[in-house]
């Protein structure tokens, strides 16, 4: 979204998003937006994909083990022809924010692609944990998820959430 000439950052960790292939494509898939990160050439989303849309498809709804991570440039991003980058949309979606979120959270502590260091910072981020107490937190979320304590995990959730 743009305010005064300049391009403001209004997807946030959390929001479920669709990410179009380009400009006018009607190619797309949908997730959940796990993290913002700085990538070596730009910011981009991390995406949990569990949508795809292919031209001239039908939607196809992915099962969780089929679920993949998508990480296109943030919107707003120059290209190097002298556009910008506006290609991935919040939606809106009858999902409960609590459950989107633990969902996310889930996702994140079974993700075998990630040490026990990076799952925390993942979840300090998408939990938005601060201050002294963040680390300690975050680490109580994931050990809950490692004791297989689902209910505790919510609990605990639902309080920064």
């Amino acid at each position: 979204m743009y305010k005064n000439g300049k391009y403001v950052q209004d997807i946030q960790v959390g929001d479920v998003v669709r990410s179009y292939d380009f400009d006018g494509s009607d190619a797309y898939v949908q997730g959940q937006v796990m993290d913002i990160y700085e990538d070596l050439d730009c910011d981009r989303y991390s995406i949990m994909v569990t949508e795809v849309k292919r031209s001239d498809e039908d939607v196809k709804i992915l099962a969780s083990v089929d679920q993949f991570i998508a990480t296109p440039p943030v919107n707003g991003t120059p290209t190097s022809m002298g556009n910008v980058i506006h290609c991935v949309e919040k939606v809106t979606s009858d999902i409960d924010p609590l459950d989107a979120v633990f969902e996310t959270a889930m996702f994140i502590c079974q993700n075998t692609s990630f040490n026990r260091k990076a799952k925390v910072a993942m979840l300090l981020r998408l939990l938005g944990f601060e201050g002294d107490n963040a680390n300690r937190d975050a680490g109580y979320v994931y050990n809950f998820y490692m004791r297989n304590d689902l209910d505790e995990m919510r609990r605990y959730i639902k309080k920064f959430a």
